[in-house]
């Protein structure tokens, strides 16, 4: 393999192995490359040089704003598909549970599959090279690999890499600092565990599957260098002025200084164990990014990082039980009191939201509709009684 290639920061003997010889690129009708990964790690940034190299990126999308003024590239009909999915399963966008997957996995349906694959035949009657961003498909890729088989598909993951420390400072930037009275040390720490758990599952979720991970820093050193890598790892048919050196619109793109985190965890204060896990799953992970010569000696490197943080939180899901249940039942009470006192014809009751670090974080809540005019309050507490007793019980009970 080119060593060259080695050094760009993407996965490219992972792809290889899987879909043949790099230099000899398949013929394919359509192909479409989904870009997941945890929030904050350049997602967007990956996805949005895809589009300026030609690839499709469905409408509608979500606009910029100032957290990422560059824009998302993350069209509408994933995140609202994704989100009712996590609904019905109780899970957050950046849920922290190791069996979060397994949940998620149990709520897809027919319909479900059968929405997937209505939406994404309407998408490539408009064009045949197609990429699709939304870090929610982290919880679901096999279920897009199977849709896409069943277009005649061929699909590839592209799954992006940023240090940890720097996710959960931008996401305080960004998320966290925006909510009042949001306890920054709390929230580094649920953000630390949503990092470990959704890098170590998605990288198990898409093992065996056609994939590449991009290292953040590399897209933002020598985009040329990486997506050269990253097309010929995944047989894309991209802009041929990748090739070349002339400028392109991705140089306006791609504006290094939009990076205004350091991969710093001073003034943080974590637990060390969970430091270590996510550091350990960091260069593991770098090193899949790297072209690993030895990739399943580093897969058993991250099962057992994996089982580790499984550990830590089932402890911690045992020893917070009974404080979790008490303020449920308390925020229960308060709501169902405000609920009775404004005469709000329609609202929603979300236990799981009241923790919830920002809008997206939101989807897993549980949604309690109170119809037109004034509920009864026995009604409307019986009603949320019975929609958190659900809640609560569902996740420590698979977690146990």
């Amino acid at each position: 393999m080119d060593s060259d290639l080695d050094r760009n920061g993407v996965s490219v003997s992972a792809g290889a192995r899987i879909l043949g010889a790099v230099d000899a690129p398949q013929q394919v009708l359509r192909q479409l490359v989904l870009v997941t990964g945890s929030t904050r790690s350049g997602t967007s940034l990956a996805a949005g040089t895809l589009h300026h190299l030609g690839m499709h990126v469905p409408t509608p999308m979500l606009k910029a704003n100032d957290s990422n003024p560059a824009g998302f590239f993350e069209s509408l009909w994933p995140v609202k598909f994704h989100n009712r999915l996590l609904e019905a399963a109780l899970v957050t966008a950046t849920d922290s549970r190791p069996d979060a997957f397994n949940l998620v996995a149990g709520a897809i349906t027919p319909h479900a599959r059968v929405e997937l694959q209505a939406w994404l035949s309407t998408v490539f009657d408009e064009a045949t090279s197609v990429v699709v961003k939304d870090p929610r498909s982290m919880w679901v890729p096999a279920l897009w690999a199977d849709t896409a088989a069943s277009l005649d598909t061929r699909i590839a993951f592209l799954a992006t890499l940023r240090h940890p420390a720097e996710v959960i400072a931008s996401r305080w930037t960004y998320y966290g600092s925006t909510r009042p009275n949001n306890d920054a040390w709390r929230y580094h720490i649920r953000n630390l565990c949503t990092w470990i758990n959704v890098n170590l599952g998605t990288e198990r979720e898409t093992r065996g599957l056609p994939r590449v991970i991009v290292r953040y820093e590399a897209m933002l050193e020598d985009w040329r260098r990486t997506m050269r890598a990253v097309r010929d790892a995944l047989s894309l048919d991209l802009d041929p002025a990748l090739d070349g050196e002339d400028p392109h619109p991705v140089d306006d793109f791609i504006e290094p200084g939009l990076r205004r985190h350091e991969p710093s965890w001073d003034g943080m204060d974590l637990p060390a164990d969970l430091v270590e896990i996510a550091e350990d799953a960091w260069a593991s992970l770098g090193a899949i990014a790297d072209g690993e010569p030895d990739p399943a000696t580093t897969e058993s490197r991250l099962d057992d990082l994996a089982e580790r943080y499984r550990r830590i939180m089932r402890v911690s899901q045992a020893i917070a039980a009974d404080s979790t249940f008490a303020f449920g039942r308390q925020r229960v009470k308060v709501r169902v009191m405000e609920i009775a006192a404004s005469g709000r014809g329609m609202t929603t009751i979300s236990p799981i939201a009241e923790g919830a670090s920002d809008p997206a974080d939101s989807a897993g809540g549980v949604g309690i509709a109170v119809g037109p005019g004034v509920p009864s309050m026995r009604r409307t507490s019986r009603r949320m009684r019975r929609a958190f007793r659900r809640w609560l019980k569902r996740p420590l009970t698979r977690t146990a």
